[in-house]
């Protein structure tokens, strides 16, 4: 089986004013990011806004990235909703469409117990022949499992991993005992990349990867080398970013944050609100102070 590994960007999705996918933004930001040094990409997830966007946005966001990537990373997509019909569609979609990978939330809002979990991972493993990767954020879904619960979840055909996005690294390394290292794991949280590393995942997706991505892939290449002392570092300043953009509301932060860049990648997606001129102007000022647009290697 081919483990992905690296650092992964949670792509942001480029939408123009009426939420449709802002084609142009999305290939500048995927010939961006290729520039980088990133081990693929991970697009539709949490930080693409992929649940609050129509089944056909997304479908279209998926063809433009892959089309744009032309096999130079591999894709992967994230194909969870609330309804398992819709997943099911998403991801024989994305198989049609040439991703190299589907990833998806397990069921959210309605609490259809473990049962109902496992039975809509299936469908969608049973609607593509591509690997199949678990995305367990339970602070998002309200759906929180135990290691003996995603160890028979990664029995499923088709699963070939997952993207653990909570703070709990000791329920991970149950997990990944559990799995007997057969499964190929990502963190999620940003923050915690470095202690993630090592516990053993093969790489990570997050968010600040759309625009730190340079920085990420200098932390992990410093882990790969032993060099701890400057993985540390460069964690450690990586974090003093989050601080801030957290801070702003999240993902309109980021949105802004693509502005501070040079790619525009429009608003989010209502009821995801658009910052104020006045929220602008303090966002951009605490990220000066955490030294951000030096970590980016862009000019202030």
């Amino acid at each position: 089986m081919t483990r992905f590994a690296g650092v992964w960007p949670a792509l942001v999705t480029p939408l123009t004013p009426d939420d449709q996918i802002n084609v142009a933004a999305t290939r500048r930001l995927v010939e961006h990011l290729l520039k980088t040094g990133i081990g693929g990409l991970y697009v539709g997830g949490s930080t693409g806004e992929g649940v609050l966007l129509p089944t056909a946005t997304r479908q279209r966001l998926a063809e433009v990235v892959i089309e744009q990537v032309n096999h130079r990373v591999p894709v992967m997509v994230h194909v969870g909703a609330a309804a398992t019909a819709d997943a099911v569609t998403l991801a024989a979609h994305a198989a049609a469409s040439g991703a190299d990978a589907v990833s998806a939330v397990p069921p959210f809002y309605f609490q259809v117990g473990f049962r109902g979990i496992k039975e809509h991972y299936q469908r969608i493993a049973d609607a593509s022949p591509l690997p199949l990767y678990l995305y367990y954020i339970p602070s998002a879904t309200g759906v929180n499992l135990t290691a003996a619960q995603m160890a028979e979840l990664c029995q499923i055909s088709h699963v070939r991993g997952f993207k653990y996005t909570a703070y709990d690294l000791h329920l991970l390394e149950q997990i990944m005992a559990l799995t007997g290292g057969k499964m190929n794991v990502f963190s999620g949280p940003d923050q915690l990349f470095l202690p993630f590393l090592a516990l053993g995942v093969d790489g990570a997706i997050g968010t600040t990867y759309n625009v730190l991505a340079s920085h990420y892939v200098r932390l992990y290449g410093a882990f790969q080398q032993g060099d701890m002392a400057t993985a540390r570092r460069l964690q450690s300043q990586a974090n003093r970013v989050i601080d801030v953009f957290v801070g702003y509301g999240g993902l309109p932060a980021v949105k802004e944050m693509m502005r501070f860049i040079g790619l525009d990648c429009g608003d989010c997606r209502r009821p995801l609100r658009k910052l104020d001129e006045g929220e602008v102007a303090a966002l951009r000022a605490a990220l000066q102070e955490a030294h951000f647009w030096e970590l980016a290697d862009i000019a202030a």
